[in-house]
């Protein structure tokens, strides 16, 4: 299965990139300065670096699709 890691992936054009990988088949990651509840997302600002390593350590990420902004 692959992963997807979606920056900004907690509202807008970033969940709706969420919800077609997952109705897709897909496993994703949600990036997001407001995650939400969602059990894959981690809250994380894409400008900070030690952030964004932290939020993506020990995944196997396939793409990433950045969404932020």
């Amino acid at each position: 299965m692959k992963t997807v890691v979606v920056t900004g992936g907690g509202s807008g054009i970033g969940l709706a990139v969420v919800e077609r990988l997952r109705a897709d088949g897909h496993r994703v990651a949600i990036i997001d300065l407001n995650a939400g509840e969602d059990e894959h997302a981690q809250v994380a600002d894409v400008t900070d670096r030690a952030a964004m390593e932290a939020a993506l350590a020990g995944q196997h990420i396939t793409a990433v699709i950045h969404a932020a902004g």
